[in-house]
């Protein structure tokens, strides 16, 4: 046994390959080996660890014949390990030299199944100041010793630290042991926030060091890309939404669903988060309307809607300005609501709207806020617009979203005066 496995999930790197696997094969600790997955490569990324394997038997190459995706290279890799902790190294980063000496010395003393360490950020040409600073945060251990569930609840409800796993030294046999309840399904994004819920769930504890930086990130190359991206960058980070479905999937299994609820629920909202924020900052203007239906194909329009509520509640031009960008749809059947129906006239207003509207053809809706204080026999009533603010609008967009369904309404009226809500039901809508 050796004492630290690398693995190396490689697909078209030619240009980094060779860096990434001179700083591995420089390492200050020897006994180590290096597992280079080639995931189908297209370029010359396989003729670079052949000439390096060659040289150093410590490298060990698995050739896959058709592209699995990061996440299953990392898998095969996890399974033919020899090591008794292992790294994940990606072909576009390295390691500092003395990287698996010091950190199998820390681990083996502190006796912990997660060795959490930090991360020299290295921007690309197209990264700017404002993310690597972001980036840099994210990547920041957290200095303390966690045990059982609450290496999750720090992760993804308090937001203590990153889900990355290749700023992490692992034990070995609880690498296998997880990546074994992996599915084999081909992912796109957000392979690491899959691996590590189910490393963290079953381990058992996890420090945090930041005495020293010894990984090499190259920020913008890869997936997460800069402060643009096209729509089909964009679309792959919307595959996000299959891993959420696969933790849960395994949280079923598992039998610990409502054991693991909010925990669940943040690991969900993270991803969501993610897509919408490259909606609302990293698409061209011109690709908002086709981000949007990407998103659509991913998630549900109310959880959609409620991310955006969340940052942007007040920002009325903001939301105006997303709507917008939806031509308007055919009449059929409309909703007409009225935040509140609390005065005859009020209510005269919202009938002689019905009244002209069902004369014209039309199916019509009436719709108004539960704290009415007017006889409402005949509206259908939804969450109050008081009490829908920020992160508290789930609850409105899921019971707008069901009536929408549930009448077939193609058009809302609002003959209420503007309020934060009426333009994030008018997103939710269109």
């Amino acid at each position: 046994m050796v004492k630290v496995s690398i693995v190396v999930p490689i697909y078209n790197t030619e240009n980094y390959v060779e860096r990434c696997l001179d700083s591995l094969l420089k390492q200050t600790l020897t006994d180590i080996e290096i597992i280079c997955v080639n995931d189908a490569s297209t370029d010359a990324s396989l003729t670079v660890v052949e000439k390096k394997a060659n040289n150093d038997r410590r490298i060990k190459i698995i050739n896959h014949k058709h592209n699995f995706g990061t996440g299953q290279a990392r898998k095969h890799g996890v399974e033919v390990a020899n090591g008794e902790y292992i790294l994940f190294v990606d072909s576009d980063d390295s390691l500092k030299s003395n990287a698996c000496e010091e950190l199998y010395k820390k681990i083996k003393k502190e006796k912990v199944d997660i060795l959490h360490f930090g991360t020299n950020i290295i921007p690309s040409r197209n990264t700017s100041k404002t993310m690597v600073n972001w980036v840099e945060n994210f990547l920041t251990p957290y200095p303390h010793n966690i045990c059982g569930k609450d290496i999750l609840e720090k992760c993804y409800v308090e937001g203590k630290f990153d889900f990355n796993i290749t700023d992490k030294m692992w034990d070995a046999a609880l690498c296998k042991k997880s990546f074994s309840q992996l599915s084999d399904q081909k992912m796109i994004a957000a392979e690491d926030q899959y691996a590590f819920f189910i490393m963290a769930f079953y381990a058992n504890s996890y420090l945090g060091i930041q005495e020293e930086k010894y990984y090499n990130y190259n920020l913008g190359i890869g997936i997460t890309g800069g402060d643009i991206l096209d729509l089909k960058r964009f679309e792959n980070r919307c595959t996000g939404a299959i891993v959420v479905q696969e933790v849960q999937a395994f949280l079923k299994r598992e039998k610990k669903m409502e054991e693991y609820q909010t925990i669940f629920q943040s690991f969900s909202n993270k991803i969501l988060w993610d897509c919408v924020d490259c909606w609302i900052n990293k698409l061209k203007s011109d690709d908002s309307s086709e981000g949007y239906r990407i998103l659509l194909k991913y998630w549900e329009p109310s959880k959609i809607v409620s991310a955006i509520a969340r940052t942007n509640f007040e920002n009325d031009d903001f939301i105006r300005e997303k709507a917008g960008v939806f031509g308007e749809e055919k009449k059929d059947t409309v909703g007409i609501y009225c935040r509140g129906v609390d005065s005859k006239i009020k209510r005269k207003m919202v009938e002689n709207q019905k009244k002209f509207l069902e004369k014209n053809g039309n199916k019509v809706v009436l719709l108004t806020d539960e704290n009415s204080l007017y006889n409402v026999e005949s509206f259908i009533l939804i969450p109050d617009a008081r009490l829908a603010n920020w992160d508290k609008y789930e609850s409105r967009a899921e019971e707008i979203k069901k009536i929408i369904q549930m009448y077939n309404i193609k058009i809302c009226l609002n003959m209420s005066s503007d309020i934060h809500n009426t333009w994030l039901d008018k997103l939710l809508l269109k």
